[in-house]
C-alpha cells in the first residue's frame, strides 16, 4: 500500500475557520488527513466538522469518541452531527499543538455512507485540563463518493503555520 500526497494547506497571512479540498481524484482506495494545528489565539485548537463534497444536511451523521478525560480517567461519548471530535482544545495554555490523523476508507464507494476514524493528540506544556489523547469514529449521511472534504476548526479559527496535508492510500 502506498501513500501519495494529494494536497498540503498551509494557513499563511491571517487566521482561517475552513481549510477545503477540492477535486480530489478517485484513483486511490482510502484518504488520510494528517494535521498540525494550533489556535489563533495561540492555544490548541481542534477539528470540529469535517463535511464532505459540500454537504450541509447533517443528517446521518453520528458518531462516538473514547478520550483521556481531564483527569487521566478514561470517558466516552456519542454524538449527531458532522462532528469529528477529536477534542484537544486548551484554551488556557499557550503554544499548544494540535497532531491528528483522519483516516477515511473506501471514499469512492457509492453503495455504502462514508466513515472515519480519527486519532489526536496535544503537545505543549499542557497540564491535563482538557483531553490530551481522544480517539473517535464516525459515518455520514452521504454515499456520494468524496470529490472534495471540509475541516472546520472548532472554538478558535486555525492559526498561521497550521498544517494539513490530504494522501491518497492504495
Amino acid at each position: 500500500m502506498t501513500y501519495k500526497l494529494i494536497e498540503t494547506v498551509t494557513v499563511t497571512g491571517s487566521s482561517n475557520i475552513a481549510i477545503s479540498f477540492t477535486s480530489i481524484p478517485s484513483t486511490y482506495t482510502d484518504l488520510e488527513l494528517i494535521c498540525s494545528t494550533n489556535g489563533s489565539a495561540n492555544t490548541g485548537v481542534n477539528i470540529g466538522l469535517l463535511t464532505y463534497n459540500g454537504d450541509t444536511n447533517t443528517s446521518g451523521y453520528s458518531g462516538r469518541y473514547l478520550d483521556t478525560g481531564n483527569t487521566g480517567t478514561p470517558r466516552g461519548n456519542a454524538w449527531a452531527g458532522p462532528s469529528v471530535y477529536e477534542w484537544a482544545q486548551a484554551s488556557s495554555y499557550p503554544n499548544l499543538r494540535v497532531s491528528s490523523r483522519i483516516y477515511i476508507p473506501n471514499y469512492t464507494n457509492t453503495s455504502s455512507v462514508k466513515t472515519w476514524f480519527t486519532d489526536t493528540v496535544i503537545g505543549g506544556n499542557f497540564l491535563g485540563t482538557y483531553d490530551a489523547l481522544t480517539m473517535g469514529v464516525g459515518r455520514s449521511g452521504t454515499t456520494s463518493a468524496i470529490s472534495s472534504l471540509t475541516v472546520y476548526g472548532n472554538g478558535s479559527n486555525f492559526a498561521v503555520g497550521s498544517t494539513i496535508s490530504l494522501y491518497g492510500i492504495g
